[in-house]
């Protein structure tokens, strides 16, 4: 029985992780659909400036459910640690946004662009679970294993 306790805390954080995603996947693509039903630019220039915006208040929501829920930050974190981290957070941001307007734009056309933007960032979620845990957040203890 132990074992099997064990076993759930330690993955705990991950399905605390998707939560968070999709949560923020949710919020995002609502606001990319109706982005894309409001933006009158061709469909590559629409895509960008649809998941730019939808993907700022998106990743704002889900920086500040990473930081205090998945991976148990406490709001007593120092506000240089808390910095440091959303700067990581930004870098990975940024990354994740390019890679999926990128990707979405280089998907069939035959494939709604919405549908195609959920299998895209599919992909970059699985990426960014061990990113966040291992750089963005990961705590000091475990900074000093990775380096």
């Amino acid at each position: 029985m132990q074992k099997v306790i064990e076993f759930i805390k330690k993955r705990i954080p991950f399905l605390k992780f998707v939560t968070s995603s999709l949560t923020g996947s949710a919020v995002e693509l609502l606001l990319f659909y109706l982005l894309c039903q409001v933006i009158p630019l061709p469909r590559a220039q629409m895509i960008y400036l649809a998941t730019a915006i939808s993907r700022v208040i998106a990743g704002t929501l889900n920086f500040l459910m990473n930081k205090f829920w998945s991976f148990g930050g406490s709001g007593g974190a120092s506000a240089q640690f808390m910095g440091s981290q959303a700067v990581k957070y930004a870098i990975l941001f940024v990354g994740k946004m390019l890679a999926s307007a990128q990707l979405v734009t280089m998907m069939p056309t035959a494939i709604p662009t919405v549908l195609s933007k959920a299998i895209v960032d599919t992909g970059i979620f699985f990426i960014s679970y061990v990113i966040q845990k291992k750089w963005v957040f990961a705590t000091k203890k475990a900074d000093k294993k990775v380096g």
